[in-house]
């Protein structure tokens, strides 16, 4: 029997595709949240910058 993405052998449990969806969910919004720390970081780095 050739086995599915999740390793299992036959048809993989209902609640994977929402476990994988939660999984995705929670990647995405760490993304987001290091992308707008990135943002503010920089943004405040150069007001300092420039106020020296």
């Amino acid at each position: 029997m050739e086995k599915n993405i999740y390793g299992s052998t036959g048809d993989s449990p209902p609640h994977y595709p929402a476990l994988a969806a939660t999984s995705l969910l929670h990647t995405l919004t760490a993304l987001i949240l290091y992308l707008a720390v990135q943002k503010w970081f920089i943004e405040t780095f150069i007001k300092v910058g420039i106020k020296r």
